[in-house]
């Protein structure tokens, strides 16, 4: 909740992080700096996998770790799935006026695809990006593993790994 706190003005309640643990269709995947004697939290993702699409809900990265990398380290992990899984569509919301987020997501190929007004309070828009993938036929998105709700990746003095 540190790190959601310190990104967000508004950030998820711990109730939002426990309800998308029990969600059959999210996954959350948490970046640890290996590099502090017991582990920080130095960031994290979660997303949705619904029918052909995996929307990202929530990507965060501790301010000290920013410029490094890692939010475009978690975005691949998401795009990585999407492959996998041959998912035609990875989409998400960012606020209208969070210039380095936007920056990250249309560097990564991701095009604004919608508006919805008011969504974060009344004058805050949050801008729907999308980033299509050629279909490769009709195959289903795997069934969610138990183990993937604690999914992590490791940063270290080399590097996200």
């Amino acid at each position: 909740m540190e790190v959601e706190r310190r990104c967000f003005d508004e950030p998820w309640s711990p109730g939002q992080f426990r309800h998308e643990l029990k969600v059959p269709f999210s996954r959350t995947v948490l970046a640890w700096d290996d590099s502090t004697p017991t582990g920080r939290l130095a960031g994290y993702v979660c997303r949705w996998a619904v029918g052909d699409e995996l929307s990202i809900l929530n990507l965060a990265v501790d301010p000290p770790y920013r410029r490094h990398g890692l939010g475009r380290a978690l975005v691949n992990l998401v795009l990585d799935e999407a492959r996998d899984c041959r998912a035609t569509w990875v989409t998400l919301e960012v606020r209208e006026k969070n210039d380095a987020a936007r920056a990250l997501y249309s560097g990564m190929g991701f095009v604004q695809a919608g508006l919805r007004k008011d969504y974060y309070a009344k004058g805050e828009h949050a801008l729907i990006m999308s980033l299509k993938f050629e279909p490769l036929g009709e195959v289903p998105l795997p069934p969610p593993q138990a183990e993937e709700y604690n999914s992590a990746i490791r940063i270290s003095s080399k590097g996200v790994r």
